[in-house]
């Protein structure tokens, strides 16, 4: 099995069908290491364990932002730790600001909602 497609995904996302859809896409390109939640503490204690190789990151959350988990998640995410985990962007939000904010606190990739499958799928397999 390819590393790519044995890389271990989080997908963190407040709505549901969101996860669903993210999760099916996903498992139809051959990953199977993928975990969602909508829990950030969940998404912390992965990481601080390392369990991820990639982050599939919602910026519009109720209880912590997208933004907010970018920079409580910076000593794993910037290319300065020896081994950052990759975070891609996926939101509703296409707002300029939204993109530069996440990318500026270490996101490495940005997709706005909806968006194309194929897309997504190359930009995960170019992060990983």
């Amino acid at each position: 099995m390819s590393v790519v497609f044995s890389s271990r995904i989080c997908i963190i996302d407040d709505e549901p069908h969101n996860l669903l859809l993210l999760s099916k896409l996903l498992s139809r390109h051959g990953f199977r290491q993928i975990k969602t939640t909508g829990n950030p503490q969940e998404v912390y204690s992965m990481i601080q364990r390392g369990e991820v190789d990639l982050l599939l990151l919602d910026l519009h959350m109720p209880e912590v932002s997208g933004l907010q988990m970018l920079e409580q998640l910076q000593p794993y995410i910037s290319p300065k730790t020896q081994t950052p985990v990759p975070v891609l962007v996926l939101t509703g939000d296409n707002s300029t600001d939204s993109r530069r904010a996440a990318l500026t606190l270490g996101a490495r990739d940005f997709v706005s909602k909806p968006f194309d499958p194929p897309e997504v799928i190359c930009r995960i397999q170019n992060l990983l």
